[in-house]
């Protein structure tokens, strides 16, 4: 879209007396937004050395008699993500956020079809095993990120830091494309913020069905609004019709 389109620019946060990267500045995440999450050890939070598959059989929406981690496609190997065998706590809500402030032309407005997430630092408010959060920007919709599992870990967040200020109007968000996969609405919001913090709501809390494992573009889900400025993108999930845990194969953000 062009830069001359009336859009917003998000508050850098001065209220919140923080970065992004900061508790203050956003309540949902336990990492900084540009950091990725330590590593101690080599299961997942919310697991104690159990697969995925083992405790999945028969609950999750995949064929039967076949293990979830045999529909899984292998994760990168992303330094720093390995999961630390602790259940992260869940996120709390954040106080109320900053409104957006009018923009500038100045702010950069990429390609409509160039993804600004691909490849960028990602992290999450927890994971399991080796779901992390980069596997939501790598461009592969055969791997993922889930959240650590349970009837309270509601909500959870996903946070991607585009490297700078940039022109944002729209998400296409992607589970993988696998029979096994079976239809599931996940509810979420998008929250953005300048390079300095300040999370704004960019689009209200809404349920989104995802046609999981029929192919085509079932497995895709676009969010539109309308022009902001950010460095920042974070899907804060409170709901998941389809697993205990918030799922997400690829988070692509747009202009």
């Amino acid at each position: 879209m062009s830069a001359t389109n009336a859009a917003t620019t998000l508050a850098l946060g001065s209220s919140h007396g923080s970065s992004p990267g900061a508790q203050s500045a956003n309540a949902y995440r336990t990492t900084d937004p540009g950091a990725s999450t330590a590593a101690t050890g080599p299961t997942g939070a919310g697991s104690s050395g159990t697969s995925a598959g083992s405790g999945r059989a028969g609950t999750d929406a995949r064929s039967p008699g076949t293990s979830a981690d045999q529909t899984r496609s292998a994760s990168p190997d992303v330094s720093g993500q390995a999961a630390t065998g602790q259940s992260a706590e869940p996120p709390t809500p954040r106080s109320n956020p900053l409104p957006p402030t009018a923009g500038t032309s100045a702010v950069p407005v990429a390609p409509p079809n160039q993804d600004l997430a691909l490849g960028r630092p990602a992290t999450a408010s927890s994971f399991t095993q080796n779901y992390v959060a980069q596997n939501a920007v790598d461009g592969n919709t055969g791997t993922y990120w889930e959240s650590q599992n349970g009837s309270t870990v509601f909500p959870q967040s996903l946070t991607v830091n585009l490297g700078s200020v940039t022109t944002v109007g729209r998400l296409v968000l992607n589970l993988p494309p696998v029979a096994a996969w079976n239809s599931r609405t996940e509810t979420l919001s998008v929250l953005g913020a300048g390079a300095s913090g300040g999370f704004s709501t960019i689009a209200g809390s809404a349920s989104y069905g995802f046609n999981a494992g029929s192919g085509g573009n079932d497995d895709t889900v676009t969010v539109a609004f309308g022009a902001v400025h950010v460095q920042y993108v974070e899907l804060v999930f409170t709901a998941n019709t389809g697993w205990p845990a918030a799922q997400l194969s690829e988070l692509g953000v747009y202009s």
